[in-house]
């Protein structure tokens, strides 16, 4: 009987700090202006940035099987007899064999430019959007390339005239 009042009061006071806890006044009133002024402050700190797909950087050599891939498969899923018939539309290609295109597609699959499923037995590949962010220096961001050609014209002919 004494163990069953041990946990009896146990329970109790489980609950009394669960009231004691859920009527205590609630911080994150305090807590958010700060977390809102941070934020503010790294947002100026930061630079300005551009975001890039990392398919806009990659050049694969034309006229190769790894070329066509590239250009054929898109963002959404395709499946090898569509790859087939997009490349002999686009690029006037057939191949004899299409098991010579699945290395560069595992390929691809492996650096994790591609992603592979393999739904009801039918495999199907699509490029992954890997985004890319590019951070400007601040001069870069506020001056136009011109701009600052011609200032280093400037500065080189100013060093030349104290040279002579």
């Amino acid at each position: 009987m004494m163990g069953l009042k041990r946990m009896i009061r146990l329970l109790m006071g489980f609950f009394k700090d669960v009231k004691d806890w859920s009527e205590e006044p609630e911080e994150t009133n305090a807590i958010q202006p700060k977390i809102e002024q941070k934020m503010h402050l790294e947002q100026e700190k930061t630079w300005p940035k551009e975001v890039h797909s990392i398919w806009d950087y990659l050049r694969i050599r034309e006229n190769t099987q790894a070329h066509h891939l590239a250009s054929i498969i898109g963002f959404e899923w395709i499946e090898m007899l569509e790859i087939r018939r997009r490349v002999k539309e686009q690029f006037g290609m057939e191949y004899q064999n299409e098991r010579s295109l699945y290395p560069y597609i595992k390929t691809f699959t492996d650096c994790g430019l591609f992603e592979s499923t393999d739904i009801g037995g039918k495999r199907k590949w699509r490029k992954r959007n890997i985004l890319i962010t590019v951070q400007l220096e601040k001069a870069q961001a506020t001056e136009k390339p011109i701009e600052t050609k011609e200032k280093q014209a400037e500065t080189k002919k100013q060093e030349g005239e104290k040279n002579s």
